[in-house]
């Protein structure tokens, strides 16, 4: 089993890139991998996004080749990127495709492609993410036995009942036998919440919300990648 000293969890957009649609910070991006590589941690994306996504992602910052998974789909599945091997942490009892269709009939958004284990609705029509989650909540206890959701600051997130990037989180560190007080974490957004709160050193960019920023025991100055670079630098530097 892979031996880990010190491992960072850390949320994508507003932590490594400043949001969906918009353009990598390439010169931070390659800071980050500097630091990385200096200072020897192990980097695992804990992030909503889909495995394709985070191939991609993980390109930017040397870790392609990574053997070891990333948190993706919210908490919903587990992304190796050497062997591109996708685990489902938790199967739900109803299938996931049923609330799609579901959904699709009565509400228009836009589901992110490429995921298996969880749900990614974007506003459409001038719609705003709040708007989306109002019209959730007229039908969605239909479905609460079965499936969480929660809000980031691009989409309406829906995984599994009990999953969650925090779920992913405890059984990654007991699946490598590493105690989460020698981990630290990294996020800006609600859904970054439940694996935080389970970390003494947990920390976010100056661009997190307020809630995120009082859960976290240290607030960088700076913003989205910078911050992130930042926060490292004052953990392990």
């Amino acid at each position: 089993m892979k031996k880990f000293e010190q491992v960072l969890f850390c949320d994508n957009e507003g932590c490594l890139t400043p949001g969906k649609g918009r353009a990598y910070d390439l010169v931070g991006l390659i800071r980050l991998r500097e630091a990385l590589a200096i200072l020897r941690i192990q980097l695992v994306l804990t992030t909503g996004r889909s495995a394709p996504y985070c191939e991609s992602l993980l390109q930017s910052i040397g870790l392609q080749s990574a053997d070891y998974p990333m948190i993706c789909e919210g908490g919903g599945i587990f992304f190796t990127p050497a062997t591109e091997r996708i685990e489902i942490t938790k199967k739900p009892e109803l299938p996931i495709s049923e609330l799609r269709n579901y959904i699709n009939e009565r509400i228009n958004c836009r589901f992110e492609p490429g995921k298996i284990n969880c749900l990614s609705l974007y506003p459409e029509g001038g719609k705003s993410v709040e708007d989306i989650n109002i019209e959730l909540d007229s039908f969605f206890s239909n479905f609460d036995a079965y499936f969480e959701k929660t809000c980031s600051k691009a989409a309406v997130d829906i995984v599994p009942k009990y999953v969650s990037k925090g779920y992913a989180l405890e059984k990654w560190c007991s699946n490598f036998d590493i105690e989460i007080k020698n981990c630290i974490g990294i996020g800006d957004a609600e859904n970054d919440k439940s694996f935080l709160q389970l970390l003494e050193k947990s920390a976010c960019p100056a661009n997190a919300s307020k809630e995120i920023k009082t859960l976290s025991s240290y607030v960088s100055k700076k913003k989205d990648i910078w911050g992130t670079i930042d926060i490292i630098n004052f953990f392990l530097g």
